[in-house]
């Protein structure tokens, strides 16, 4: 799928902006501050309804205006269609396609998007809900209906933790039953759901990050919080239900659900090492950027068509030789939105077609980089 053209109303610091797009690689160039990023954003939005930077419509809205608005030109295998995707405080979301909402909002996708940014190492080196929100969205991809079952656990866990907290009818348990049943069915799925990604992921990580960095083998584990028989084989209901009431006099003392999804962790080992606690800051890059194109190419053997790749000031933080394997990873792959600063750190077999120089809110079509 390639997105022809976008349209842009208040949308972060865009007044109003109307891009044809290329549908290969598009470069947007310039200093910090003008926009590039937001422009990466609004491709995103376009493509998924969905931000990876904010859950909160409001936050995408221009410094004094009351909502925001993205239309998207696209075609997919020769046909075309317009995305329409917006937010007022009065009306609330609005997604269009093809002038019509969605038959499920929440499952909303015009094209996947695969998005890369520095703030991305902290899958590794941060909390372990950046690193579930990675599996999760990998399985996404091949669950159409994930977001929909990871949403109603959710709203399981939230009634779970209200009766925790006394509110219901804890001195007998009678709500507290039901909820742990829920839950217990819940929390199988969702495991299941990520057991079953993690066993397509591992082979492409391995050869994507050969690719990359050809000194070492890339791995991701599944650290449960629930105990399971390895992370390769399906947990049952009745395994988590007998553990969810093992755990129940605990979760009453601390008022809150103790082991479950929502506590997971994923390990991510180089050479059978621990990458966040000896990987140096290059191999955790390029182990990020790895799981990133894994990510990409997993999404592209399930879709008729492959995801949008965002790479957003990536290149400068890489040597040569990391450029140079990042840009042979991605070329023909899909189409690619790249932000830079500097066209001297972009390798040459990404430049030529589609430049845009960004400047406070404004973009304008740049001479192609061919020397």
């Amino acid at each position: 799928m390639i997105i022809e053209r976008i349209f842009l109303s208040n949308f972060r610091n865009y007044e109003k902006l109307d891009l044809k797009l290329g549908g290969s690689v598009n470069l947007f160039l310039g200093n910090n501050a003008q926009g590039k990023t937001n422009l990466l954003e609004a491709v995103e939005v376009a493509a998924t309804s969905r931000s990876h930077r904010t859950n909160r419509d409001s936050e995408l809205v221009r410094w004094g205006q009351d909502g925001y608005y993205i239309k998207a030109r696209f075609r997919l295998n020769g046909s075309h269609s317009i995305a329409e995707v917006g937010y007022s405080p009065g009306r609330g979301r609005i997604i269009r396609i093809d002038g019509a909402p969605p038959d499920n909002p929440g499952e909303y996708r015009v094209a996947g998007a695969v998005f890369f940014g520095p703030d991305d190492l902290q899958i590794i080196k941060g909390p372990p809900s950046g690193r579930r929100k990675l599996i999760d969205t990998q399985a996404a991809h091949i669950y159409p209906g994930f977001r929909s079952e990871a949403a109603s656990f959710a709203r399981i866990l939230n009634q779970r933790n209200w009766a925790l907290r006394g509110g219901s009818r804890v001195e007998n348990h009678s709500d507290l039953d039901v909820w742990d049943e829920q839950f217990a069915v819940a929390s199988a799925r969702i495991m299941n759901r990520r057991i079953a990604t993690l066993m397509e992921l591992r082979p492409i990580l391995k050869a994507v990050y050969k690719r990359l960095a050809p000194d070492g083998d890339l791995e991701i584990r599944y650290l449960p919080s629930m105990m399971i028989e390895n992370d390769s084989s399906p947990v049952t209901v009745e395994s988590l239900r007998s553990q969810v009431e093992e755990r129940r006099a605990d979760d009453l003392a601390r008022r809150v659900t103790t082991a479950g999804p929502h506590r997971d962790d994923f390990l991510i080992c180089l050479n059978d090492v621990d990458i966040r606690v000896y990987g140096s800051q290059g191999q955790q890059r390029s182990a990020v950027l790895a799981l990133k194109l894994a990510e990409l190419e997993l999404a592209s053997r399930l879709r008729e068509s492959p995801p949008i790749l965002l790479l957003d000031d990536v290149f400068s933080e890489l040597d040569l030789g990391h450029r140079m394997a990042l840009a042979a990873a991605v070329r023909d792959t899909a189409q690619t939105f790249v932000t830079c600063t500097d066209l001297d750190t972009i390798p040459q077999c990404l430049c030529g077609a589609f430049i845009f120089r960004v400047e406070g809110g404004s973009v304008h079509p740049a001479s192609s980089h061919t020397s």
